[in-house]
């Protein structure tokens, strides 16, 4: 690591080299990465690890901010707010110089007051409510001279409701007359925090023109910062009005690469447009599409529900001779599992909990060292009481696969719970 530089968006846009190249680094880096949406108060943390696995040589964060590095386990901390809504973090590393976007929401600064009573005079004023999950403690308020207790909170443009409390008791804003029910017999009181400044235009797409990527026109006041796949290119105004994005001359050499675009004013930022490339050349139709071209993935996982019954098309028997038979021999029920271990185990007496194994042919290992004297274990913990017993099945006697003739069974030094 050498050292960390502050510097502003327009530096950054100077620093990108000429606009027919990047300074592309050895580690590929993907196709884009998404943009960085800062805390609004307190720290925000990204991981280098989550962009670039090389050692990083230098990095660069856009004034306004302060930046810590943590270095055990690799993470920026960021602190502060940028001049504008978008900024660009740059990133010198494998060889070359990497840039991530950096968005900060905007936010007003409120001014919350509240009149205490004579009586509260030793009290401790706190604000609740949606912007603090409601907690009670997190935002005491300070007294002034004339027994009012005021706060002042930097929120994001939104609908919030709030209260105060008071000795612990919970008081509404008198000076508010817009409330909610809270379902509890009370009432929330209501804030809506407006937008600044004027909406960003949207992005409009003209094609490819000469080797660059036009852009329509946007109005006075708004910006535009693209990138190709990681790596931050120019932007110029052409005669017509039209900007025109710099496709850099390494895309010609990729198959399939991305352009990202982005646009803000001083106030807000706006939207955001991806177009794909083919060696350098725009996608222009759908058709050119193809089935691996994708610009982002959600990961999901499908849960099944061992207790619903919902489908008994699902009942069927699995046939897979390396699994446990009690555990694939049903599908849904509790009723229909346990029956599946009373047909699977043999001499299982009444007093057997559900779960506990009583070694039999069909889950034996013969031959191996140690199996005696395990099964003679789980017999006699199967007809054991009190807690001993209760904790055997699932530590040492629910067996997940077959045993072949060549597995060693658990000794019971192993298998004490």
């Amino acid at each position: 690591m050498k050292k960390l530089v502050l510097l502003s968006l327009a530096a950054v846009l100077a620093s990108c080299g000429g606009p027919g190249s990047v300074d592309m680094g050895s580690e590929y880096a993907g196709l884009g990465w998404r943009p960085v949406d800062l805390a609004t108060d307190g720290v925000t943390k990204i991981y280098a690890t989550d962009y670039l696995l090389s050692e990083l040589d230098e990095w660069n964060f856009p004034e306004g901010l302060e930046v810590k590095w943590q270095a055990d386990s690799a993470i920026w901390r960021v602190e502060g707010r940028m001049k504008q809504p978008v900024g660009v973090a740059r990133i010198e590393a494998a060889g070359g110089t990497y840039h991530l976007l950096l968005r900060q929401a905007p936010v007003r600064e409120v001014a919350f007051a509240l009149p205490l009573n004579p009586g509260d005079s030793a009290a401790t004023a706190y604000l609740i409510g949606t912007f603090n999950a409601w907690n009670r403690s997190s935002h005491p308020m300070v007294r002034d001279t004339a027994d009012v207790a005021r706060l002042k909170l930097n929120l994001k443009p939104g609908r919030y409701e709030y209260k105060f409390t008071v000795g612990g008791i919970e008081v509404n804003d008198p000076n508010n007359p817009t409330k909610v029910p809270n379902g509890l017999g009370g009432a929330n009181d209501v804030l809506v925090v407006e937008e600044a400044g004027k909406p960003c235009e949207p992005i409009r797409i003209l094609g490819e023109r000469e080797g660059e990527l036009a852009v329509a026109a946007l109005p006075k006041g708004q910006e535009l910062v693209a990138f190709w796949n990681t790596y931050q290119v120019g932007v110029r105004k052409a005669e017509d009005g039209s900007l025109r994005v710099a496709i850099p001359s390494e895309a010609s050499e990729a198959e399939r690469s991305q352009l990202h675009l982005y646009t803000y004013n001083a106030a807000r930022f706006g939207g955001e447009a991806m177009v794909p490339l083919h060696e350098g050349a725009v996608l222009s139709s759908t058709a050119q599409l193809r089935r691996d071209d994708w610009e982002s993935a959600t990961m999901y996982f499908a849960l099944v529900d061992r207790f619903s019954n919902g489908n008994p098309l699902n009942d069927r028997p699995l046939s897979a001779p390396t699994c446990c038979l009690p555990t694939t021999t049903t599908g849904g029920t509790w009723r229909a599992s346990k029956s599946a271990w009373s047909r699977t185990t043999s001499k299982t007496s009444a007093s057997t909990p559900f779960g506990c194994l009583r070694c039999t042919a069909t889950h034996r290992a013969p031959g191996a060292s140690g199996t005696r004297a395990a099964c003679s274990r789980a017999s006699r913990a199967t007809t054991a009481t009190g807690p001993r017993a209760r904790r055997i099945p699932t530590r040492a006697w629910v067996p997940k696969t077959r045993f072949a003739a060549s597995t060693k069974w658990p000794t019971s030094a192993d298998s004490t719970p």
